[in-house]
């Protein structure tokens, strides 16, 4: 039995600039972290001539017969495209489950691609580095089954900690933030994650973001201009220990207007809302394309009897 797993992320800024639509003429940078919720993959082999995938997620079971072609179709796509890539047909059993829903704007599907490329490369005998595991994935979700989707997940994803991810036509760089462990702890215990209880496929989202980029609508050009901005101040606040203007810089007005620009066509909306609770400022940002609330406050100040 092999079992692996990859860590699910959030970004702080530069989402967007990792679509080669933009990066390609302009370079990406994003700033994110990955967290401790999970994608997992058990892997046992047997005998027979049947390939069988199980998702605990989709609630899908996928059997496979070696004299017939795999396709990459329907719930279980991604599996049935990475196992397609590795040449395996028989004598698989592949259970797959997340410990967050799809579609919650954690990058799930990216951290099933890292998995299971992990998983399935150990098998197979072919080792593969992080960078090596990363581009893997990406090239399977966007060169093979033409998902309209960056780079910016896979690499999270199978590096790991907080970083700073550069994309430029020449490839993807992943540098590790140089940050206080005290800032580090602190900075953890200041973010706060809410499930909405729904989710949403952002496939549409970008592609339509991809399109604009191509077509070189300039609204949308100079969005993702101000949201690769954003990540170079967040990086900024982060290296210097300022997580109040982190706070704010996170849920800024100006910031979110960014992704409003960039979205107004497809009749997105985004709600800000800002409350005052025993003393600690608490911005909750929010994008109705995404599931989850990220939370940064800043913390009341102590008083002293």
């Amino acid at each position: 039995m092999l079992i692996a797993r990859a860590p699910m992320r959030i970004s702080f800024g530069g989402g967007g600039t990792d679509l080669e639509a933009y990066y390609a003429k302009y370079g990406g940078l994003v700033i994110s972290t990955a967290i401790n919720k999970y994608f997992y993959a058990v892997i046992t082999t047997d005998e027979s001539d049947d390939l069988q995938v199980i998702s605990a997620d989709y609630r899908s079971l996928f059997r496979h017969s070696p004299y017939n072609d795999l396709f990459w179709d329907g719930d279980l796509a991604l599996p049935k495209a990475i196992l397609h890539h590795f040449g395996i047909r028989r004598g698989i059993n592949l259970f797959v489950a997340s410990e967050v829903p799809p579609g919650t704007g954690l990058g799930s599907s990216s951290a099933a691609a890292v998995t299971m490329v992990r998983a399935i490369s150990t098998l197979v005998e072919q080792p593969m580095s992080k960078q090596q595991v990363a581009e893997l994935a990406s090239y399977i979700e966007i060169g093979k089954m033409g998902m309209p989707i960056g780079k910016q997940d896979q690499y999270a994803s199978a590096f790991g900690g907080l970083n700073k991810i550069t994309f430029t036509s020449e490839g993807v760089t992943v540098e590790p933030l140089q940050i206080d462990l005290d800032v580090r702890k602190t900075l953890e215990r200041r973010l706060m994650l809410f499930f909405t209880g729904s989710s949403r496929e952002s496939t549409s989202i970008l592609k339509h973001q991809r399109k604009s980029t191509q077509d070189r609508d300039e609204s949308v050009l100079q969005a993702l201009h101000n949201i690769k901005q954003v990540a170079v101040d967040v990086q900024f606040c982060l290296e210097r220990g300022d997580l109040d203007e982190f706070a704010r810089l996170y849920c800024h007005e100006e910031v979110q207007d960014t992704v409003t620009v960039a979205l107004e066509e497809r009749g997105l909306k985004r709600m800000n809302f800002h409350f005052d609770q025993q003393g600690a400022t608490v911005l909750l940002n929010v994008a109705n394309f995404n599931n989850l609330w990220v939370a940064p406050y800043a913390e009341p100040q102590l008083q002293t009897p």
